[in-house]
């Protein structure tokens, strides 16, 4: 079929197809990143934490020998592991966006194929009003 402002039906059926798969796409994304937990432990071992996508801080575990420690350094050992899972949380969501995203140069311009479907969408109506013995259609709404 000949194209309508440069865009035949073939391609936009299959820059629709495409807007699908990368939607679907980003919708699996953030179904995934629900289930990432990031995960740390103080260097002695004393302080662990999971730090979770939806839940934030899930898990606080502190052994018995930490008690032994001062306040302040305790209370620091804490914040550093907590910093610790959430910098894991982040350096997976990282590597999961991109197994799972496309790509920079695979970036969808979501508003330009909209605009060109509209426009051939608008082309397409000029055309079938210009046809012998048809009525005047009022072409696409805003």
């Amino acid at each position: 079929m000949t194209g309508f402002d440069g865009v035949s039906h073939a391609e936009a059926e299959q820059i629709l197809a495409d807007a699908d798969k990368r939607l679907e796409k980003v919708g699996e994304f953030q179904e995934r990143t629900k289930e990432l937990v990031g995960k740390a432990e103080s260097k002695d071992g004393r302080v662990t934490v999971e730090y979770g996508a939806t839940d934030g801080l899930t898990t606080l575990k502190i052994d018995p020998r930490a008690m032994q420690m001062q306040s302040q350094e305790l209370s620091e050992a804490i914040v550093a592991t907590i910093r610790a899972a959430t910098s894991d949380l982040r350096d997976k969501t990282t590597a999961l966006a991109k197994d799972m995203l496309p790509k920079r140069e695979e970036k969808f311009d979501r508003a330009a194929v909209r605009q060109r479907l509209e426009e051939s969408l608008a082309q397409l109506t000029r055309t079938a009003n210009r046809a012998p013995g048809r009525k005047q259609s009022p072409g696409p709404s805003a």
